[in-house]
């Protein structure tokens, strides 16, 4: 018997091609690169006792993958090429905020981690960033944020806001 303390004594790792897979759309634009390939490829790792009472970890792995292996692929997984490094993630933020281009936080990004991200995913980070900054803000502040943003990006871009100052609307 398994103590209670262990929370998980045994784990199955699937294929990511064996998963089910929905499709969201209404099938006008149909993709060949669908993970779902009904592949039954499964490593699964259990603890076991022996009659001596000790325990090892049994690994069994069974079926075959029914698609190709290669880096190419493995690479063009989004979850494979993101940075999830807190202090990474950090310094994107601080990089954007300094005013540096995503060429050029990609360049870092790549340098560091090795990880064949792309322009893309740094895209993504830095929105993400945005909409965790902004979450609190109002409507107005965000708007505001947007215009200095927008002023900030190249030397020549202004912006005025006019109040009618009967409605004090901007």
């Amino acid at each position: 018997m398994v103590p209670k303390e262990w929370v998980t004594y045994s784990k199955t790792l699937v294929c990511t091609h064996g998963q089910p897979y929905e499709p969201r759309g209404t099938g006008q634009r149909n993709h060949d690169n669908v993970r779902d390939t009904k592949c039954k490829a499964r490593v699964n790792a259990r603890v076991t006792s022996t009659l001596s009472g000790s325990w090892y970890l049994r690994v069994n792995a069974t079926g075959n993958h029914n698609h190709n292996l290669n880096k190419h692929i493995w690479e063009s997984y989004a979850e494979n090429r993101t940075v999830k490094d807190p202090q990474l993630t950090e310094d994107v933020s601080v990089l954007h905020k300094a005013g540096a281009n995503t060429q050029g936080i990609l360049q870092y990004l790549r340098e560091r981690t090795g990880k064949k991200t792309t322009r893309r995913d740094v895209h993504n980070m830095v929105q993400r960033h945005k909409t965790a900054e902004q979450a609190g803000l109002t409507d107005a502040q965000r708007a505001f944020a947007v215009m200095e943003e927008f002023c900030r990006q190249h030397g020549g871009n202004s912006a005025d806001i006019l109040v009618d100052s009967d409605t004090n609307v901007a």
